[in-house]
Parts: C-alpha cells; sequence; structure tokens
C-alpha cells in the first residue's frame, strides 16, 4: 500500500484501506481479482515490497541521545587541551567522535532488525572505528617515537610563549575559545550519523519497513565507502610507521599503499569524511520524511 509522504502505508492503515475498499464492492463481486487489484493496485518496481526486507523481533524503541549529551561528549574531552594545546586536536579529537557515535549506535542497538537498521549500525561503527583507530595510533607514536613527542613538545612551547605573562586565568581565557570551537566541529563530524540514526527512528515509528531499492543501493554503498576511506588511511600510517621506523625517519616512503595513493592518509579521510555526509542525506530520503521536513 502507498502512502503520500514516504511511499508506503504502515501495516495498520494498509489494513483500514483494505476494509474501506472491501466495504466499498458488492459481495458476489470479492473475486480474486478484485482483491489484488485493492492490495495491489500499480506495483512500482523502483519499490522493495513489504516482504523484501527481512523483519526480526519487534526489537524496542529508538531513544537517541540528547544534542546535549553529545555536545558534552565532545567538548568535556577537549578540555585536555587546557593541559596540553596539541591534545585538544589529538586525543580529543579522536575520543570525541568516537564517544559521540557509540552513544548514536548504543541507542540504535536494540531497534528492530531489518536492513536499514543493520546499514546505519555499520554507519555509526564506521566514527567509532575511527575515532579509536586513531587515538590508539598517536598513543603509539607518543610513546615509542621520540620524533612525534619533539614536535608535540614544540607545539606547546610555541603555544606557551604566546601565553608568557597572561597568568593562569589569561591562559585559560586564551584557550577556551579554541576548545569550544574544536567542540563544535567534532559534533559537527558526527552529524550525519545522528541524522541517519533518527531517519532510522522515523522509519520504526512509522512502521516503515520497506524502501527504494536504488536509495537503499546508494546508502549501503556510502556506508561502504566511508568505511573504505578511513581504513585507507589507517593502512597509510602504518605503512608509513612500519617502514620509517625500519628504514629511518627521513626515508620517503613509495611502496605498499603508497603506490597507489602519494598521501593516503589525507585521501582516506577525504574520502571517509565526504561518504559520510552523502550517507546520512540519502538515509533522510529513505525516512520518507525528505530534507524539507528536517
Amino acid at each position: 500500500a502507498f502512502g503520500p509522504t514516504n511511499g508506503f502505508l504502515s501495516p495498520i492503515q494498509t489494513a483500514v484501506v483494505f476494509k474501506q475498499n472491501v466495504a466499498d464492492l458488492p459481495t458476489q463481486e470479492l473475486t480474486k481479482q478484485h482483491l489484488q487489484h485493492h492490495l495491489d493496485p500499480k506495483p512500482n518496481e523502483s519499490l522493495i515490497r513489504l516482504n523484501a526486507i527481512p523483519h526480526s523481533g519487534s526489537g524496542s524503541a529508538i531513544v537517541l541521545p540528547s544534542l546535549q549529551k553529545l555536545l558534552a561528549s565532545c567538548l568535556l574531552p577537549t578540555l585536555i587541551g587546557l593541559w596540553k594545546y596539541e591534545y585538544g586536536v589529538s586525543y580529543a579529537y579522536g575520543t570525541s567522535t568516537a564517544l559521540s557515535s557509540f552513544y548514536i549506535f548504543q541507542s540504535i542497538l536494540n531497534a528492530p532488525t531489518t536492513a536499514i537498521t543493520t546499514l546505519v549500525k555499520i554507519h555509526a561503527s564506521a566514527v567509532i572505528f575511527y575515532g579509536a583507530r586513531l587515538n590508539i595510533f598517536l598513543l603509539y607514536r607518543e610513546l615509542f617515537l621520540e620524533r612525534f613527542r619533539r614536535m608535540r613538545e614544540r607545539i606547546e612551547d610555541r603555544q606557551t610563549t604566546k601565553e608568557d605573562g597572561a597568568g593562569t586565568v589569561g591562559r585559560l581565557i586564551n584557550r577556551i575559545p579554541f576548545i569550544i570551537s574544536c567542540s563544535f566541529l567534532y559534533l559537527g563530524l558526527v552529524c550525519p550519523q545522528l541524522a541517519s540514526a533518527m531517519s532510522l527512528q522515523m522509519i520504526s515509528q512509522g512502521g516503515i519497513v520497506v524502501s527504494n531499492r536504488l536509495a537503499l543501493g546508494a546508502y549501503k554503498g556510502l556506508v561502504g565507502l566511508t568505511w573504505a576511506g578511513f581504513g585507507i588511511a589507517a593502512i597509510g600510517d602504518m605503512t608509513k610507521t612500519i617502514v620509517k621506523g625500519w628504514k629511518g625517519p627521513d626515508h620517503l616512503v613509495t611502496g605498499g599503499i603508497f603506490t597507489l595513493f602519494r598521501h593516503p592518509n589525507y585521501t582516506g579521510e577525504v574520502i571517509g569524511w565526504t561518504s559520510n555526509f552523502l550517507a546520512s542525506t540519502v538515509a533522510i530520503y529513505l525516512s520518507g520524511y525528505g530534507i524539507k521536513a528536517w
């Protein structure tokens, strides 16, 4: 049954429409052909039918994390920048994005099992992977690579020199705008995951378990590209670290993934974050409400 807003009516709405249609027909005309006509007057090949997407169990209602909770999960880790300036854009970056995405993932963990639910979970877990992987890499680099420890110390020394004579209060005033702006940046990076989860919430509440086949495929592809981009960045970091540790910090890495990308870290980030955003726009479309309703 097709609805005016999202292309489909809920099961309850379908039953009501069917009952009304049957009531309008003479008893002797309730033939198989009439029933088929009223149940499926004009199949739309671009849409998946109700039973085309497996649905398992009733699940539970989706209660998304509040915007305040997500903002706090981005702001609190970034406060580490008050201690070490560079940490505000390194460990805080990884922690904020991973933690916020984890809260979103947690909220949809027990949602009714459908194809779109699984994809939204995979979408959210991509940024959890990104943030966790980044922090592990940064920690390894700081613990075992003297070159990067010195780089972090140079950044801190340069910032401290700028703040000489400002005192503790002056130092806080100087760093807080930077910390707040970084927090909002990190929040913006997880908004695509939030938009996808909100779309899933609308689909679940509206009783919609079907969608446009082409759009669903596009969402699946973009979520896959998000993972691929973050994977390319991770492989690039690992390859460069291993090769430079073996051949020296000044060695130019040209093997492995560097034969395909001159800068796999940057290229992977561009692919990952761009696909992450585009995936959310497709998820919004799949909800049936459209961009304007948001």
